[in-house]
Order: structure tokens, then C-alpha cells, then sequence
């Protein structure tokens, strides 16, 4: 790396040019980068990397195969911030890959120029300490890739003589020969272009060395000079700049006093104030300004404007390809900004420039703003889709609509003042809000500078603070708006109003304000409120460990990148640089009590303390741990710190001298994954690789309390509030053990990476492989609040802040999100383990289910939700459940091996359980007068009870060589059919249990499921072969072709009329079947159109780009089989168990019609969407390439599509699409088609 620095005005930039021109004609330009700090795209230090990556690859095939490696590898949003890992997987890795094919006299040479422009002044400047780091790290690149910079000195005495080399441009007294030569060789050729319209003669060499001299070495005084010289009559203005009152090159303030005072020093004060208006934009502009823009900002006539300009055309240049205005040189802006250096009448001073640039540009937006702003003609296109989308945009988005757009927040937060100065301001901002700001999202969006939006409306809502509460309020709320639906708003502008809208929670300020004003869009009722509250992106690794400090205030955080960073729990700022001293993963962070310090324990097998507001390291490193320390933790005194180890140790450590205080306590024998102090100090709970939990003193090391738990690694472990209860998570299991026995009080079935517990005891949070975080019921282990969908990677650190509102998670995807946990009043209610029977109520009005939790619990079919309480008394997981013909009573069937009947309506028990079957119950049936009931069992045997008694009065039935897995009834109640794991089926007299048919070998495997035709004539038969068959009652003949069940066929029934089979396979497979034909006539939903190879797999349509991600779209669901189907008594619904959750599916309108836009026109009321998963797709509900609308995480898991299945107990949104315009009518969505938007207190409309 070779670095040129100057001072300002040196050349720097003009020797990088001619670099570039140079590099560019050998074909050795690998990148050229020139920071600007008035150019928005070109001041951003995060845009550095990628655009050299690219430029790069297009320079080299091999560096572009592999740079596409190692994107491949590791997942990278060029779009984020993330500078450090950008250069890391996008420049670093690629060049070690592709170093070896480049020839020495070919190799690519990048050049930065002006690197001190980079966005340095921000009140954060992580990115630009990032952007220096990674070029502290060029020099372990590969020998070939060399890079030049440019900057002022301050930047370049950063770096040692080993990370680059130096070359310093001199000026002043101390200019070189070489640089004075340069200088003379400029001004000779500049002034040979004017001698052709004057004296050739002229200036002559005298004067030419003299200008060299003056010029000490600066190339802007010279290229200022020239300017002026050239702007009018040249031998006068050159003898005005030798008579020495423009000054030397060391002197640029003179200088440029000069220009202003020739050009306007006898200007009166009218045109005085137009030009530092005029200057203040130039000077202020994030981003080059077009001539044609200009006058939109500064409220002049074109004819005084083209006065100025021309006036000043020595410092202010104009691209004549672009047509846009920028200053000659950045340290002409900077004297234009200095009140001591600059004269009075020139000076611009910033606070009142940015207020009225921050006006013009909300005068701008409220002139050009509007709805549909580019005439979108369909809500079913992406942006990315539109016909001639950037025309569009040159047409209907000029550029100072979009200048104002993008930056006028941006001018806002350097204006300061009173409530009383700024009180148009506010009330323009007001109005703003009130009335476009989903206008502003429109274009933000088009122009894909949506990411811009809540940065800004931070800035907003800080700036108006308490002045007006209540915008201020909404500011906050429009904010929460966006990150909720980045999504839709960002992908397909009419999604603004027809998904982002009406999905919004009803509290919401933004909601209550805009949804009045459209009419014709989707109408949600308890709609869930968007649970993600923040995203914290910084990290260049996995995050292993996140907690709150004690106030909530803040967020630590230790990662894979070997660094802890320290963000604001509420705006997801970085409040300090990483932390940085591990040399390997930080595995383990913890405030201190007082919220002054953290721990962290690393992979470096050393613990650290650190002050939590500067990241120094103020005590450490703890060394005595021999591997990695796994976990660390304070005590409730702050006084001891407590850390656990890969060595299979626990050590307990002097917080403030970093002495062993006890142990090291052996006992485990794999690794330490978790530990932590109880509430009061006097114990420590530790969790290992080797399924226990173990209770220590914290004094002595002695073993108060020891549990095992056999199903796995022990990850998390935490004490209750009241230190009496430990929670632990583990593969398999959570178990809550009492701290003073170490027996299991309860124990709840989950896989989990970590555990914690909320403050009032009540509840434990865990976050787990399956990417999601769930807030679960301590006693009942119910989830009470989630899953929280969002990160795409395991789940490894989960915390609860201090009031218990907030829950933090830090993911294996390098991310951190902040989730609000006080969104569900109204809370989950179902099974917590895969369901093996469900069964309509006679009436059609009632379902009952059968899980492996030990449970039944009896739903309303319309409504979703539980009509009693969950029916407990199985002691082992229930196979079989079904209604008597009256619908009074449900019986069932476990593998406790007893038979036990319930009152359906209370959910009392009506009779002692049906003991006689040596083995599980796997199927239950009622006779159809409803006084027996039939059994099957493991035990080989069928057995027929008085319902009332619980005697067995016909059997044990004896015939089949293996578990008898299905029963059922003929409808005369005069046979029984039975299906066995023996692969046969059996048709028996119910009266006296001999074999009256069979058995009968129509399938190669076990048979799960067998029954009767409404007539009796037939049987239907599904078994572990993937076919299900139809064979005549009485012979065994089979009366159709073998149908496909493609998986193995759990459950089979016919429909009323006897015309349909439905079947319930693995693989999430349900089927009905015409019986005549042998043909799918339905599925829940169709997946012929995307191709994939099983049914369900798709609820309504799934990115084509996300096919790979279909093996995990099951998530939060235990199991994905389908274990029982069932019709309506009607024949219009299919009751199906899928995993742990009930679904109903509406097949007859999923028949009716051929599409999903179909099913919205044929539904056109309100309707409630369920699923039977939570999906890993963008939300988006579409048919085909259409877009329909987009549904938030939140209420994911309970949207399937239109095809209607219905979850039991899943608080689901109600839709109502009966005013629903979507496609080329969405454009009438407006309650008013020429009302704007408007304040709520304005009595007034404007179109």
C-alpha cells in the first residue's frame, strides 16, 4: 500500500487522476474510488468494499469465481453496513483464492482518493473505524494486490511504515522541486489555451514565475487563479491576482476572500443574501445538485441564479455532461463554514442553511408528493417488474424530489434553536406527517433508498423531543412502521396501502391516522402487533451471547468475531467501539449488578472484565481455565464472578483482583456449557455436556443437588427470582428442577440453545435451533407469547430485560433483534406434542383430538378455539379418540392400555377406564347405537365394551399375528373391520367375534388404517406401502386401481355420500380421492404449479427461489406427519392432524376454483386464513408471479392462503375481502379517490 498525503489543496487528487488515466490505458486499473464528502454515494464508507469486489471482478474472471465462492460460503448482504465483514468475504478471501493466477506485470492496482471525506464527521463513526481497520489489514493481502491512497496528513500518520509506505506532498516553505515544476508546467499550458485569443506573448515567463512561487506548492490556489483569470477580461484579472491581494498558495483564506470580494464586493444586501443562499445549497448538498434543481432551494429567479453562478465560476464547477454544480475544492466549502475566516457577508452558517434547506425540501415534497406517484397500473408487480420502471421514474420523480426525499431529515438535525424560532418548521413537519408521509415511502421505495427512512425518522423524533409530544409519538410509531414492514413497502409500492396498512396493529398511531382514509383494502381484525422492534447488525460473526444491563437501557453482545459490543437497547445505535482483546470467539457476556462493567469468557480460555461505557479492559485477563470458557456470569453482589469451562470445570473468581476465590469444582465429565449464581449469592447452578445440572455452594464447592437429565447436552441453565426453582434446556427437553431436592418438578418437550427466565418468575423464554425464540408458561410449559420468526440461523443467546417486556436474542446468523413480548393478550392453546386422532362431532359443530402430551381436548370447528378444558387422566400418550352417535360422550384410547369415556360437553370422566388390553390401545370406535365400543390393541387382540359399564362383552377377537392398528364399526353395527401391522385385513361378526371375511392381503405392508363405506359394501385401506386400496366387504376383491398416497397412508375415511376417500400420509400429504375414478380431485393446496414434489408443501406460494428451504418449513411444529383425516358430516370440511396442530380444511371451495385470485373473488367475505406451518418465505401471499398480499411473522404461522385450513386454537387474523381491490383496480383502494391525506385536526382536503 502506497499513501500520498498534503495538505489541503496539494495535488493529491490530481496526481490520483492521472494515476487512474495511466493505470486505465495499461489494462491495470483493478478500482478507483474518489471519496467526495458533498456526494452522498461517494462520502459512504460502507460503499467502498463492494464496489471494488466489483470492480475487480469484472477485472479478473478468476478473482469473479471466486468472490461468488465465497458469497456462496458465508451469508452477506452487500447492502448492510457491514464493512468490516464485507471486506473480509467480498476482497480478503477472494484474493487468497485467486492471488496464484495473476501474472506481476498485470496485477490489479485499486486507488482511493481523498479518503479524509470519507462520512468521518458523523456522530458515529464505527463505520469509518471499521473502514480503517480493513485498511490496516491490506497489507496481509496477497503481494499482487496494491492499492494507493490519498488523504490529508492526519489520516495517513494513523499508519505505520510496515502497513504502507508514505509519500508526503510538501507546499509552504517546504515545497519540493518536483512539485514546483508541476505547478509551472499547469499554468504554462493553461495560459497557452488563452494566448490564442490574446497577445501570444502573454503573460510571459516572469509572470509565470511568479504565479509558480505565489502558488508555494498548492495545485488549488493554481487551479483557482486560472479559473478567475479565465471567468473575465484575462489581463486584467490577472493583474489584480499578481498585485498580491489574492495572497499565496499558503494563504488559500485570502484567496478565496478575493474571488468573493471581486465578484460581489459591491453587491447591496439583496444579492448578498441570494448568494449564500445559493453557495449555503452548493456548499450543504449530500449529493451533486443539477443546475435545473437548484432554483427549487433557493427561491431566486433563474436569471439571478445564472448571475451568481457565473460570477463564481472560478469555485463553484458545473459538469456539462450532468449539468450538476459542486465546489472547485473541499477547503472552499470549509472557508465558507469558518466565521473567523470567512467575511461576514459571505459567511454561511450552517444551523441556518440546514433550516432553510430542511423547508425548501418539505416544500418541495408537499408539492410533489402524491399517491401512486408513478402510475403503477397493477398491485400484483414487484417494483423490479414494472414495464419501463426507471422512465417511470426520470418522468414523475424529478430530482429535486427526490434530492429532498433523501436528505431532508438529514439537514434537519443540524438545525438548532427554539421552540419559537422553529415553529414553522414544526408545523410543516406536521403537515408532513399527517399527510404523505406514505407518499414519502412511495418514492423512497422506487428509488430503492428505503433503508434511509428509519435512520431519518430517528432523527425526526429526537429532534421535535418534547416540544410536541404527540407528533413526536407518531414519529416513533411511523419508524416501528417501517422496520415492521421493510418487506412489502420495499418490494412492491401498492403494498404500502393494500399489506403494510392494514396489517398494522391496531394501536398503532399510523394505523388509527391512515386506515380511514382507505376503504378497499383487506380489513384485518386482531391483527397481531409486529413483535420485532429492532434489528442489530454490526457483528462479523455469530452472536453467542446477549444480555440487558440493569437499567434495559443497553445491549451487550459477544461474538464469533472475537469482539463485545455495546448497542442502545432502544435505537440499536452503537454506543461504543467493539471491545477488543480476545483472541478467540467471545463466548460468554454479563453486566455487573450496577451496570458499570462486563464479563465476557473466550475461546482464548481467559475471562475479562471491561468498563461498559469505554470497552477497556479494567481487570484481567482471569487465566486457570486450560479450554474454552463457555460461560460467565456475576454475582448478585457484583463481588465474584463465576465462569465454567470446556476443561469440565467451575471456577468462582475475586470480581476485582482476579483471584480464585473456589476451585476449580470437578464433577462433570464432558464440557461446562452454562452456569450462574442464585438469586441471594450462596449457590451455582451448572449445566454440561453430560446431562446434568448440578447445585454448588458458592463458598465451598460443595454439591447441594444433582439432576440428570438422559435426553442430551445440558446448553442453559437459570434460577427462578425466588432462586427455588432452576430451569435448564436441553436436545430434547426442558426440565425445571427444585433447587433444594433436585427432583424434576416438571419437565416440557423442546429442543433448546438457551433459556432465560422473566423477571416475575412466570414465564422462561427460549431460543432454539429451529431459528425461533418462543416465551413459554413455567408451570404448564404452554407458549404464551411466539415463536418470534426472524433470524435465519440457530438461535444462541435469549434474555428477558429487567421489566420483562423486552426479549433479546443473538443468532448464529451474526444479528441481534430486540422482540416486544407484551404483544398477546390472547394466548396459544393446543397440544405440545404430535396429535394421533382427530374426529368430527356428529353435528359437524365439535372436533376432538388425541395427543401424545396425555391430553384430549374438544374445539369449536368454527371458531378455532377449546369449548372445555383439556381432558386429563391418560397416564401415556392418546392413540385413538372419537364422539358417541348422540355427540354426548368421547372415547379414547391410550397407551396407558385402558379405554376411558368423557362428557363431552363438561370433560368429566363418565366411567372408570376399560381395563383389559395387555398392550397400547391404538384404535377406539362407538357401535352406531352408540351402547358398545370397539378396541384394537399392540396386544394382537380386538375387543368389544358395554359403553356404559366398561365390560368386555364379545372378544378378546384373536386372529391377527401383529399390532392391530384400526378399527371400525360396519354401519349396521353388525361387523367390525380390523387392519393389523400383520399387512392384512380382517371383516369379523360383532356379535360373537369370528372372522366373517379375510384376512385379506391387498397391501405389501402394515396397514394403519381401515373403514366401511357409508353402505357397508366396501372397505378403504391405507398402509405403509404408500398405496391406498378399495376392496369389496365381503370378498376382498379389489373394486379399484391402487391409489398413490405418496408416503406411508396413516388414515383413511370415507366422505358421506360415499363418492370420496380422504387420506392423511407422512410427508404432510392430504388427498381426497373420487372412489369411481380413482383420481385426486383435491389436495389442501395444489402444488402442480411450482413443481413440487409434495402437496402441501406449499400453502399458497413460495418464492421458486426458496425451494431449498422447504425441508425446514415445518418449523414450530412437533412432527409433520399427518396421523388422522376425517370428513365433515356434511362432506364440505376435512378434519387433519398435522404434527401437534388441528386443521380444517375447506376442500370445497379449493375445488370451486381454479387459482388463488379465484378464491379471494369466490370468498369476498370474511374468512379466517390458518396454517398448518410457519413458513421461511418473504411473507408474501401470491398466485403464481402475482402479488396478493403480504403477511407479517407474527401472524405467519396462522396464514396459509386461500385455500382456508383452519388451526385449532391459533388466534388467527379474521380477513375480510368483501371490500378487497387488488390487480389493475387497486388504485380505488382510497376512501375518497381526490382526497389527500390529512392532519386530524385539518377540516380540509387538497388533491
Amino acid at each position: 500500500m502506497l499513501w500520498l498525503s498534503g495538505g489541503p489543496g496539494a495535488g493529491k487528487s490530481s496526481i490520483a487522476s492521472s494515476l487512474v488515466q495511466r493505470l486505465r490505458e495499461q489494462r491495470r486499473l483493478g478500482s478507483c474510488f474518489f471519496f467526495s464528502r458533498h456526494h452522498a454515494g461517494l462520502n459512504d464508507a460502507a460503499a467502498l468494499w463492494r464496489s471494488v469486489a466489483y470492480d475487480l471482478a469484472r477485472f479478473d474472471h478468476n478473482f469473479a469465481v471466486s468472490l461468488i465462492e465465497a458469497l456462496k460460503e458465508r451469508r452477506v448482504d452487500p447492502e448492510r453496513p457491514e464493512i468490516e465483514l464485507h471486506f473480509r468475504l467480498m476482497i480478503e478471501e477472494p484474493s487468497k483464492r485467486s492471488y496464484a493466477f495473476f501474472p506481476q506485470d498485470m496485477a490489479p492496482i485499486i486507488v482511493l482518493d481523498a479518503l479524509d471525506e470519507c462520512r468521518c464527521d458523523t456522530r458515529d463513526r464505527s463505520q469509518w473505524n471499521a473502514l480503517l481497520r480493513t485498511l490496516s489489514r491490506w497489507s496481509d493481502l496477497p503481494r499482487v494486490f496494491k492499492i494507493i491512497v490519498t488523504s490529508r496528513d492526519p489520516v495517513s500518520k494513523s499508519f505505520s511504515e510496515k502497513t504502507c509506505k508514505h509519500i508526503v506532498l510538501l507546499t509552504g516553505d517546504l515545497v519540493t522541486p518536483e512539485a514546483t515544476r508541476d505547478i509551472h508546467h499547469f499554468f504554462t499550458e493553461r495560459f497557452a489555451k488563452i494566448t490564442e485569443t490574446v497577445s501570444s506573448k502573454w503573460p510571459g515567463h516572469r509572470r509565470i514565475l511568479q504565479l509558480t512561487t505565489q502558488a508555494a506548492g498548492l495545485f488549488i490556489w493554481a487551479e483557482t487563479v486560472m479559473n478567475f483569470v479565465e471567468r473575465g477580461i484575462p489581463e486584467e484579472q490577472l493583474d489584480l491576482v499578481l498585485k498580491g491581494n489574492f495572497g499565496g498558495g499558503q494563504d488559500l483564506t485570502n484567496l478565496y476572500r478575493q474571488v468573493l470580494e471581486q465578484s460581489f464586493g459591491e453587491s447591496d444586501s439583496r444579492m448578498l443574501e441570494a448568494l449564500t443562499t445559493v453557495l449555503g445549497v452548493i456548499v450543504l448538498a449530500k449529493v451533486p445538485l443539477r443546475r435545473s434543481d437548484l432554483q427549487y432551494f433557493v427561491c431566486e429567479t433563474d436569471l439571478v441564479i445564472h448571475r451568481i453562478l457565473a460570477k463564481l465560476s472560478s469555485v463553484i464547477s458545473m459538469d456539462t455532461a450532468e449539468g450538476t454544480l459542486r465546489v472547485i475544492h473541499l477547503s472552499f466549502a470549509e472557508f465558507l463554514c469558518d466565521k473567523e475566516r470567512c467575511p461576514k457577508n459571505f459567511f454561511i452558517d450552517r444551523n441556518m442553511q440546514s433550516e432553510k434547506l430542511t423547508a425548501m425540501c418539505l416544500q418541495v415534497m408537499r408539492d410533489g408528493l402524491h399517491f401512486n406517484i408513478c402510475d403503477l397500473e397493477t398491485s400484483y408487480n414487484r417494483n423490479d417488474d414494472v414495464e419501463a420502471l426507471a422512465a417511470r421514474i426520470k418522468k414523475h420523480i424529478p430530482g429535486h424530489l427526490s434530492f429532498s426525499c433523501r436528505f431532508w431529515a438529514v439537514y434537519l438535525q443540524d438545525v438548532t434553536g427554539n421552540e419559537f424560532t422553529n415553529g414553522t418548521l414544526l408545523d410543516e413537519i406536521e403537515n408532513f406527517f399527517y399527510s404523505r408521509f406514505l407518499y414519502w415511502l412511495e418514492v423512497l421505495s422506487l428509488i430503492k433508498e428505503l433503508g434511509m427512512a428509519p435512520v431519518a425518522l430517528r432523527i425526526v423524533a429526537r429532534w421535535i423531543g418534547n416540544t410536541k409530544a404527540e407528533l413526536s409519538k407518531f414519529v416513533t410509531d411511523a419508524r416501528q412502521f417501517v422496520v415492521s414492514f421493510e418487506t412489502p413497502i420495499s418490494e412492491s409500492v401498492p403494498h404500502i396501502y393494500l399489506s403494510a396498512l392494514p396489517f398494522s396493529p391496531p394501536e398503532s398511531m399510523v394505523s388509527k391516522h391512515f386506515l380511514p382514509q382507505f376503504s378497499r383494502i383487506l380489513s384485518v381484525t386482531s391483527a397481531s402487533r409486529p413483535a420485532l422492534l429492532n434489528v442489530l447488525i454490526g457483528h462479523l460473526d455469530g452472536v453467542l451471547s446477549v444480555d440487558f444491563s440493569p437499567d434495559g437501557k443497553r445491549i451487550a453482545s459477544g461474538s464469533g468475531d472475537r469482539t463485545i459490543r455495546v448497542w442502545d437497547a432502544g435505537t440499536g445505535d452503537v454506543m461504543v467501539a467493539p471491545f477488543k482483546g480476545h483472541t478467540e470467539t467471545v463466548c460468554s457476556v454479563a453486566f455487573s449488578p450496577n451496570g458499570e462493567r462486563i464479563v465476557s469468557g473466550s475461546g482464548d480460555r481467559t475471562i475479562r472484565v471491561w468498563d461498559a461505557w469505554t470497552g477497556e479492559t479494567v481487570i484481567g485477563p482471569f487465566i486457570g481455565h486450560t479450554d474454552w470458557v463457555r460461560s460467565v456470569g456475576f454475582s448478585p453482589d457484583g463481588k465474584r464472578i463465576v465462569s465454567g469451562s470446556d476443561d469440565r470445570t467451575i471456577v468462582v473468581w475475586d470480581a476485582e483482583a482476579s483471584k480464585t476465590v473456589a476451585g476449580p469444582l470437578r464433577a462433570h465429565t464432558d464440557w461446562v456449557c452454562s452456569v450462574a449464581f442464585s438469586p441471594d449469592g450462596k449457590r451455582i447452578v451448572s449445566g454440561s455436556g453430560d446431562g446434568t445440572v448440578i447445585v454448588w455452594s458458592s463458598r465451598t464447592g460443595e454439591i447441594l443437588a444433582t439432576s440428570l437429565d438422559p435426553s442430551g447436552w445440558i446448553f442453559s441453565v437459570a434460577f427462578s427470582p425466588d432462586g427455588e426453582l432452576i430451569v435448564s434446556g436441553s436436545d430434547e427437553m426442558i426440565s425445571i428442577m427444585d433447587v433444594e431436592t433436585g427432583d424434576d418438578v416438571n419437565n416440557h418437550i423442546g429442543s433448546i440453545r438457551s433459556v432465560a427466565l422473566s423477571p416475575d418468575g412466570k414465564y422462561f423464554v427460549v431460543g432454539a435451533d429451529d431459528t425461533t425464540c418462543r416465551v413459554c408458561d413455567l408451570q404448564t410449559g404452554n407458549t404464551v407469547v411466539g415463536p418470534f420468526d426472524g433470524h435465519i440461523d440457530c438461535i444462541r443467546s435469549v434474555q428477558f430485560s429487567p421489566d420483562g417486556k423486552r426479549i433479546v436474542s443473538g443468532s448464529d446468523d451474526g444479528t441481534i433483534r430486540v422482540w416486544d413480548c407484551e404483544i398477546a393478550e390472547e394466548t396459544c392453546e393446543g397440544h405440545t406434542d404430535m396429535v394421533h386422532s382427530v374426529a368430527f362431532s356428529p353435528d359437524g359443530k365439535r372436533i376432538v383430538s388425541g395427543p401424545r402430551d396425555k391430553t384430549i381436548m374438544v374445539w369449536n370447528a368454527k371458531t378455532g378455539k377449546s369449548v372445555t378444558q383439556p381432558l386429563t387422566g391418560h397416564k401415556d400418550w392418546v392413540f385413538s379418540v372419537g364422539f358417541s352417535p348422540d355427540g354426548d360422550r368421547i372415547v379414547s384410547g391410550s397407551s396407558d392400555k385402558t379405554i376411558r369415556i368423557w362428557d363431552a360437553e363438561t370433560g368429566n370422566v363418565m366411567a372408570a377406564p376399560f381395563k383389559g388390553h395387555t398392550e397400547t390401545v391404538c384404535s377406539v370406535a362407538f357401535s352406531p347405537n352408540g351402547e358398545r365400543i370397539v378396541s384394537s390393541s399392540g396386544d394382537r387382540t380386538i375387543r368389544v365394551w358395554n359403553a356404559g359399564t366398561g365390560e368386555t362383552v364379545v372378544g378378546p377377537f384373536i386372529g391377527h399375528a401383529d399390532w392391530v392398528r384400526s378399527v371400525g364399526f360396519s354401519p349396521d353395527g353388525k361387523r367390525i373391520v380390523s387392519g393389523s401391522d400383520d399387512g392384512t385385513i380382517i371383516v369379523w361378526n360383532a356379535e360373537t367375534g369370528k372372522t366373517m371375511a379375510g384376512p385379506f392381503r391387498a397391501h405389501t405392508d402394515w396397514v394403519c388404517s381401515v373403514a366401511f363405506s357409508p353402505d357397508g359394501t366396501h372397505i378403504v385401506s391405507g398402509s405403509g406401502d404408500e398405496t391406498i386400496k378399495v376392496c369389496n366387504a365381503d370378498t376382498g376383491e379389489i373394486v379399484a386401481e391402487p391409489f398413490d398416497g405418496e408416503d406411508w397412508v396413516f388414515s383413511v375415511g370415507f366422505s358421506a355420500d360415499g363418492k370420496y376417500i380422504v387420506s392423511g400420509a407422512g410427508a404432510e400429504v392430504t388427498l381426497i380421492w373420487n372412489v369411481e375414478t380413482s383420481e385426486i380431485v383435491a389436495r389442501p393446496i395444489d402444488d402442480r404449479e411450482s413443481g413440487l414434489t409434495r402437496s402441501a408443501r406449499r400453502l399458497i406460494s413460495l418464492e421458486e427461489d426458496l425451494e431449498g428451504e422447504l425441508d425446514d418449513i415445518a418449523d414450530g411444529l412437533l412432527g409433520r406427519d399427518i396421523r388422522s383425516v376425517g370428513f365433515s358430516p356434511d362432506g364440505e370440511c376435512i378434519v387433519f392432524a398435522l404434527g401437534n396442530k388441528i386443521c380444517i380444511w375447506h376442500f370445497e371451495i379449493t375445488r370451486a376454483v381454479h387459482n388463488h385470485i379465484d378464491v379471494l373473488n369466490a370468498i369476498g367475505g370474511p374468512i379466517v386464513l390458518n396454517s398448518c406451518r410457519q413458513t421461511k418465505s418473504r411473507g408474501w401471499v401470491s398466485d403464481g408471479h402475482k402479488l396478493l398480499f403480504w403477511v407479517p411473522h407474527e401472524d405467519r404461522e396462522s396464514i396459509c392462503g386461500i385455500d382456508a385450513v383452519h388451526i385449532m386454537g391459533t388466534p388467527a387474523p379474521q380477513l375480510d375481502l368483501g371490500r378487497y381491490v387488488h390487480g389493475t383496480s387497486w388504485t380505488r383502494c382510497r376512501a375518497k379517490p381526490h382526497a389527500n391525506m390529512q392532519h386530524p385536526s385539518s377540516n380540509t382536503s387538497e388533491d
